[in-house]
């Protein structure tokens, strides 16, 4: 037994049943004899012509076979159709690679309906690599019926589901903070963001923020984002929390020439204070530290005014919570310093504290994620800003140390391009307005594995 099985051509004895299936229309007979079944359906999220069918593509077909061919055995009707997806990022990723564009404009200068008809000729010609692939696998489906998603009925079909959420009142614009990538010129949903966080090292920076009209005192505010400072409108504290003001003398970190304080004072959260001072070298967060000269609650700080880091020539921006502390309960001590700079465009929680102090939205990015005209660091990619802003600021004894730091940020699954949180006019489907019922409907739902 063990010798004839060891003499078996497995691919060949594949051939031959799929041939017999063929010739034979098995597939289809399995569908006649249940013309008068119940139905199953079965929907099927279809494979994306971008390339190659790789492992991943089987093993997902191979499945969705074996639940499509279970519940025909079970005596009900399922109908199956192939099907292509073509469209998105994906496809014109590629196609970018192909034609050596480095953005979006030079899409816009080739012109669209081009750039279209390149990424059509490409998912087209990976049709018959997956369909033949498919078939080998011992997939049954329609495929001489396949449908792609380009076809004008498999859109208009789309737009139908949306003009449904529509009348229903389940899709609204929304100008709101969202992770975007750069390079493809798209947000990302949070599912997405959850694919592409990677380990990377940026800079892990603590910011001298100057009290108006006290001298030689500072709000001290950590940041791992320096391109995010030039768009600062407010500093938030946690209005519960105690902040302890404390001094440091003999301050020499500056260029050489300029005149040395005596003395400096910092704002930061007691518990911090208290957890990361050492008391026998007297050092905090890598400066030495002689004394606390005042405990006060954050409540108590709320509406004192500091000096802007970068000076902004708009006079738009003076709104009257203009470069102030405000209250916010989303400041903890876990990280930090317990002060928060709050930039309105590149924050959600930002953008929420601006929305609630009337504060206005100043984008200092574009959406290429390159410093616009007349700030800091113009035409750069904000990671390479980071270093021009940071020398800067040192120049101007504005910095209380500097550091790099290892952590997790979220990259484009697609591109690997660096996600920025950015301020975007987008359709959102109010999903929170039926939250309910989706979590109603899906307690009812058999899920397998059970955990899902």
């Amino acid at each position: 037994m063990f010798k004839e099985t060891k003499n078996l051509k497995i691919p060949e004895i594949e051939e031959k049943i799929l041939k017999f299936w063929q010739e034979n229309k098995i597939f289809e007979k399995s569908k006649s004899s249940k013309l008068k079944s119940k139905s199953f359906s079965f929907y099927d999220g279809p494979p994306f012509l971008s390339g190659k069918p790789h492992y991943g593509h089987i093993l997902a077909t191979v499945i969705k076979d074996a639940v499509a061919r279970f519940w025909t055995m079970k005596g009900f009707r399922v109908e199956r159709k192939a099907g292509w997806d073509c469209h998105g990022l994906p496809v014109e990723n590629l196609i970018e690679q192909k034609l050596n564009l480095k953005n979006k404009k030079e899409i816009e200068k080739i012109g669209i309906a081009q750039f279209n008809a390149f990424c059509r000729d490409y998912v087209l010609s990976c049709e018959k690599d997956f369909r033949t692939t498919l078939e080998r696998v011992g997939r049954w489906a329609d495929y001489s019926k396949a449908y792609f998603t380009l076809d004008n009925y498999y859109m208009e079909s789309v737009w139908w589901v949306f003009k449904k959420l529509w009348e229903k009142k389940l899709v609204y614009k929304d100008f709101r903070v969202t992770p975007y990538c750069p390079h493809c010129g798209t947000p990302l949903s949070n599912f997405e963001v959850n694919q592409g966080y990677q380990e990377t090292e940026d800079p892990s920076v603590y910011v001298k923020f100057p009290v108006k009209d006290e001298k030689n005192t500072y709000f001290l505010v950590w940041t791992t984002t320096p391109w995010t400072l030039p768009a600062n409108l407010a500093i938030a504290v946690n209005p519960k929390l105690e902040y302890v003001k404390i001094k440091r003398s003999g301050f020499s970190i500056i260029p050489e020439g300029e005149k040395i304080p005596e003395d400096e004072y910092y704002w930061v959260a007691n518990e911090i204070f208290k957890k990361e001072h050492n008391k026998e070298t007297g050092d905090f967060k890598g400066a030495p530290i002689n004394s606390t000269e005042e405990i006060v609650k954050g409540a108590d700080l709320v509406g004192r005014k500091y000096e802007p880091l970068f000076k902004i020539s708009n006079s738009n921006f003076q709104a009257k919570n203009i470069y102030s502390v405000l209250p916010a309960d989303f400041v903890s001590t876990e990280e930090g310093t317990g002060l928060v700079h709050i930039a309105p465009a590149f924050g959600e929680d930002d953008m929420k504290v601006g929305k609630e102090n009337d504060l206005p939205v100043l984008i200092t990015v574009d959406e290429e994620g390159r410093v616009k005209k007349e700030f800091i660091g113009e035409g750069l990619f904000v990671k390479g800003a980071d270093k021009v802003i940071l020398e800067d600021l040192e120049k101007r004894n504005l910095l209380y140390r500097k550091e790099t730091i290892k952590h997790q940020y979220p990259f484009c699954w697609r591109c690997d391009s660096p996600l920025l949180y950015y301020p975007l006019n987008a359709w959102y489907v109010a999903v929170t307005k039926i939250k309910n019922k989706l979590i109603e409907n899906n307690k009812k739902i058999h899920w397998v594995p059970e955990h899902i």
